[in-house]
């Protein structure tokens, strides 16, 4: 991944998903209608509320949570430029990183979603890879589950060798 391929992903994961969950959610709405009544044989008004109303509190709810995930992270709209770096180690939320050009800094954060970050891992950084600012994580080997986009909870501390 590129920096600018990762700027990219940083300023689309910094806003709140409103168009992917709500189609995710009414598809899931309308499958849930079919299976309600060609499964169940429901009556139709029955299907189709029950599908509505399934799909209608999963959106709230999962909007909800990308409400606050987005909402966690840092205003990174005035960022042009993030720092490339590794996971050095991972023990619970606390993940260690170190800069992969210039003076090879070493940092300690305590990152959201910590589990989905392992030893070796590429990551970008920003806004820098300094002790003292709190730190957005974007991963380069982005799997199937889980944002892309990480955060920590609080200023990174200088690590082992700084």
């Amino acid at each position: 991944m590129t920096q600018e391929q990762a700027l990219a992903m940083l300023r689309r994961y910094s806003r709140v998903q409103w168009v992917a969950t709500i189609v995710a959610w009414s598809i899931a709405g309308l499958i849930m209608m079919l299976i309600r009544r060609l499964l169940f044989e429901d009556p139709w008004s029955s299907a189709v509320s029950y599908g509505a109303y399934f799909g209608l509190v999963l959106m709230v709810v999962f909007l909800a949570m990308d409400w606050r995930r987005a909402h966690r992270l840092p205003d990174t709209s005035g960022w042009d430029r993030l720092e490339e770096a590794t996971i050095m180690a991972r023990e619970g939320p606390t993940v260690t990183l170190r800069g992969k050009r210039g003076a090879r800094r070493t940092v300690t954060a305590l990152v959201r979603q910590s589990h989905l970050l392992r030893e070796g891992d590429p990551v970008w950084v920003g806004p820098s890879l300094t002790a003292g600012e709190r730190l957005v994580l974007v991963r380069s080997t982005a799997g199937p589950f889980g944002t892309p986009v990480l955060s920590s909870f609080e200023p990174a501390t200088a690590g082992a060798g700084q």
